[in-house]
């Protein structure tokens, strides 16, 4: 292959890179995507559809000649339409074994029935001529139809191994044979007409062999353009997967349904966006009345800044973080913002649950294991001061180009007074979130700073500080995710693999799809445009056009129904 088509076959976008698909390209692209099954079951599909047309060429051909023959000619020998009688009669029984689409051994139906319907044509066409010894006055006159039709629509030229050039050579050699027989070769007159008729015959054929290149190239653009789409279509849903994943994973679930709802909404009133969607957009905020709130900060964060190489410490911020994103999503709590070396999240959203201040908890005593783990991982002091508290917050989202997603209320404000009096090492908790706490927690009065914390004062708090659980004991939830671990993690949010079987499922997907493709020009089928599925969600997994095979007319494309599922 030249090295200028050399791209990545798989990759739907080098389909695009073809100008109008190259002919020399479309073989090996067929090839490489691995759509040659595909190719050749579309072939049988097609096939299948044009025998009802062949059969209905063939019956009005010879009608018409019967009709002509008995208008024009005086005193017609019945015998003289026999034989176009005999092929009306006998064309249908012919053709019908090869109008099953799913057949065995459909490629050894096609061949045998063509070169039947090719010798009944030529015989009905040459046997009154050599019959009569005596000039005879009607003189052969099918040959280029037999020819036309071996090429282009007897089920010969729609199977893989058919060679339906050895059969319109076959063919040809029979008329020209037949001209040789009838043409005493004695003038030189009667050689230049059969030089003339032999290539005339010669380039019959090649006109009809380009023709049937052009149909091939017809169809195989034809399935690379609906790969195309399937494709599209599934890399669509795939990336709305990862833009709900990204969104949930910032903000809560309900939160982002009801801001994608909108974003659907505004397009859907304003396709153009005339008028920009933050101009439009309503104020999205949820009220929690009883949720518990986590509020972390690394100890002595300035002096690390100024004895760590920066890609160090964001190294070492990027490892901590992703595990508490990890233990987060292991506790049922939601990570809220963090800023620098400052951590927040939530447990109670975005569904309530009885037990919210237990995970809470628990959430910071995991965030502390994992500091140090990762302390004594990178030989540096790495201490956190948690601080955690029970109460109602509003979640919202603030903002005009830049969208924010935070938590307000006096709790968050309690929560922040927690974390900065409290000690390295240690959760420092309110006697509010002490009281929705099990007995399993080893825990001590609070620290001399809280108390003379007038925000804690003026709202009748106490504080303490929790060290661990009791020794031995087990929580259940623990057992439940013994094998969650950061490669899980990963994976929910590394779609590359999706991406690999993508191409894989667009190719099982076309095996399906091609039973759905139209074959020709006239035929019913059924459009839906996938636009307002993809306001609200994408489009289904369903096929992207349904049709029927009933066809009356070859040579199909239809740009405006191509035109109409592009996403």
């Amino acid at each position: 292959m030249d090295a200028a088509y050399s791209e990545n076959v798989v990759d739907y976008r080098s389909l695009g890179n073809m100008p109008g698909y190259e002919w020399r390209l479309l073989r090996y692209k067929c090839r490489e995507l691995r759509l040659e099954g595909v190719y050749h079951r579309h072939c049988h599909l097609v096939s299948v559809a044009v025998v009802t047309q062949l059969i209905i060429v063939i019956e009005i051909l010879m009608l018409i000649h019967v009709i002509l023959l008995f208008s024009v000619v005086k005193d017609i020998d019945f015998l003289n339409v026999l034989p176009y009688f005999a092929v009306m009669l006998l064309t249908p029984s012919i053709l019908m074994p090869s109008r099953e689409p799913n057949a065995e051994q459909y490629e050894a139906i096609a061949i045998l029935v063509s070169c039947l319907m090719a010798l009944l044509l030529t015989a009905m066409d040459l046997i009154l001529p050599i019959c009569y010894h005596r000039p005879f006055s009607l003189v052969p006159s099918y040959d280029h139809v037999v020819i036309v039709l071996v090429y282009l629509m007897f089920p010969i030229a729609f199977v893989e191994n058919g060679r339906s050039y050895f059969l319109g050579l076959a063919v040809s050699l029979f008329y020209f044979g037949y001209m040789v027989l009838i043409d005493k070769i004695s003038t030189l007159d009667k050689v230049w007409e059969l030089t003339a008729y032999g290539a005339y015959l010669f380039f019959l054929n090649m006109l009809c062999m380009f023709l049937s290149r052009f149909q091939e190239y017809n169809m195989r653009s034809g399935i690379l353009s609906r790969y195309q789409v399937v494709y599209q279509n599934l890399v669509f849903q795939l990336a709305m997967k990862e833009e709900k994943a990204l969104l949930d994973s910032i903000i809560p679930v309900t939160l982002a349904r009801s801001l994608h709802d909108a974003i659907a909404s505004h397009i859907e009133e304003d396709p153009s966006n005339l008028i920009p969607f933050t101009k439009t957009r309503h104020l999205f905020m949820e009220p929690h009345p009883e949720v518990s709130i986590l509020e972390a900060d690394m100890v002595d964060f300035t002096s690390l800044t100024t004895t760590m190489e920066v890609s160090e410490l964001v190294a070492i911020l990027h490892e901590l973080f992703v595990s508490f994103d990890l233990a987060a999503n292991h506790n049922r709590a939601t990570r809220i913002k963090f800023l620098g070396d400052s951590y927040t999240c939530v447990t109670g959203i975005p569904s309530y649950f009885p037990t919210h201040a237990n995970a809470c908890v628990k959430q910071a005593l995991d965030m502390i294991e994992i500091s140090r783990e990762v302390s004594k991982r990178r030989n540096k002091k790495i201490d956190l001061r948690i601080g955690v508290h029970s109460g109602e917050i509003l979640a919202g989202i603030i903002g005009l180009t830049k969208w924010q997603f935070d938590i307000w209320s006096k709790d968050v404000d309690i929560t922040n007074r927690l974390e900065s009096s409290g000690l390295p090492g240690m959760v420092h908790i309110s006697s509010r979130t002490l009281g929705l706490l099990d007995n399993h927690y080893v825990f001590e009065k609070g620290t001399d700073t809280a108390k003379l914390d007038p925000l804690l004062q003026r709202s009748n708090l106490s504080t303490y500080l929790i060290r661990s659980r009791l020794p031995n004991f087990e929580d259940a939830d623990d057992l439940e995710d013994d094998n969650f671990s950061l490669n899980d993690y990963r994976f929910s949010f590394s779609f590359s693999e999706d991406y690999e079987d993508i191409q894989v499922k667009a190719q099982r997907d076309m095996i399906l799809e091609v039973e759905h493709m139209p074959v020709n020009r006239v035929q019913a089928c059924k459009i839906r445009r996938p636009m307002h599925r993809i306001a609200k969600g994408g489009p289904s997994n369903e096929g992207v056009i349904d049709s029927h095979l009933e066809s009356y007319y070859l040579f199909t494309h239809f740009p405006q129904l191509e035109d109409g599922v592009v996403l």
